[in-house]
């Protein structure tokens, strides 16, 4: 079968951590080619799903860019776009059959926890691909939230789209935004053998990261106004959260609730038999050289620890809205006695996690 070349005429995107999607470029379509082209390209790539018109779209990219070692897989994909190829779902799903499935590390985090460090981490392992947000996982899970009586499609892309991830690689590890978490599940059901890490960090400073003191404090105090669907797929507590108060939660109780989503989901994933090794931000900078040494071991995995070390000395972020640098510059209004109270009080309203330092199962202690 043929793919359609899509010629770039304008990029569009309004935000840089956007979600990849078919708006993010103004396009205009071009010749036709072999599909097979998606495979054998070494420079082309899975960048998004086109759900509407029922497409895969991959990216062309420089040769000298690799986007393995950028921070973060789809920003570097639009960032230096050449052109764009749309495949059929059919034919899509067709040419992934014929990759073979690499052995799989998933990474899930609430961000902000050392996720991006740990997968540059990985990256310097001979023999893995480490990939950071290769974003047609989190489209699935904004279009699950949007409607879940898909899951059989939604598992059979995600099948796809890991497969030509994988494609001429013996070992790949997928780090994913942390609402991906939220369709956990159906990558347990897609692939049961796969190593899975969750990485967390404590409420209250992983608040902070998320840049809850970056909103002065008059915008905390009241309810947040705009709720598009990427915040609905990252804190889907705060669904129940509008209906029981009657209105939407404000900036510090929406942090509070997308932290919760989080981990009472990687709850029900462990009470649903999924095997994970749980990491916490705290020990991966207390304790850094133990956790890449633990973290080795579970993923069966022979390396120097100390030459992995070595990414630990550079910003995981450096360049992104997300570096140490950009984010110094913001001013800062820290949180207040109210903003702690505001917290607490969603905390006490959940059954199990009611500690912002709550301690996760599986987690390994280096203490």
């Amino acid at each position: 079968m043929t793919a359609t070349v899509l010629e770039i005429v304008e990029k569009v995107k309004t935000s840089p951590v956007r979600t990849a999607a078919p708006d993010n470029f103004v396009v205009r379509k071009a010749e036709q080619i072999s599909a097979k082209i998606v495979i054998d390209h070494p420079h082309i790539s899975l960048y998004c799903l086109d759900d509407e018109h029922r497409q895969a779209w991959f990216v062309e990219t420089p040769p000298e860019v690799d986007l393995s070692q950028a921070p973060f897989y789809y920003v570097a994909q639009y960032d230096h776009a050449l052109r764009l190829i749309s495949v059929p779902y059919a034919e899509f799903h067709r040419l992934a059959e014929a990759v073979p499935l690499a052995k799989l590390i998933i990474i899930h985090s609430t961000g902000r926890c050392g996720s991006t460090v740990i997968s540059k981490a990985l990256n310097a392992v001979e023999g893995v691909l480490s990939l950071s947000e290769p974003d047609v996982y989190t489209q699935v899970s904004h279009m699950r939230q949007l409607d879940n009586s898909r899951d059989a499609e939604y598992a059979a892309l995600l099948k796809s789209a890991t497969r030509i991830y994988c494609r001429n690689t013996p070992i790949v590890a997928l780090k994913f935004r942390a609402m991906c978490i939220q369709i956990g599940d159906l990558l347990y059901e897609a692939f049961p053998g796969a190593t899975n890490l969750f990485l967390y960090r404590e409420m209250v400073s992983w608040a902070r990261s998320m840049g809850a003191e970056f909103r002065p404090i008059a915008e905390r105090r009241v309810p947040v106004q705009e709720f598009p669907i990427h915040r609905r797929t990252m804190a889907p507590l705060s669904i129940p959260f509008a209906a029981e108060h009657g209105r939407e939660a404000n900036p510090v109780e929406l942090a509070t609730l997308t932290w919760l989503s989080i981990m009472e989901k990687y709850l029900a994933l462990c009470d649903a038999g999924m095997p994970f090794l749980a990491l916490r931000y705290e020990d991966i900078q207390a304790h850094p050289k133990q956790v890449l040494a633990a973290m080795l071991d579970y993923c069966g995995l022979a390396a120097d620890v100390e030459q992995i070390y070595a990414v630990f000395a550079t910003d995981a972020q450096e360049g992104t809205v997300f570096s140490r640098a950009t984010r110094q510059e913001r001013t800062v209004f820290p949180l207040e006695t109210e903003d702690f109270a505001q917290m607490q009080s969603v905390l006490a309203s959940r059954q199990v996690i009611q500690s912002p330092d709550f301690i996760a199962p599986y987690t390994r202690r280096f203490d």
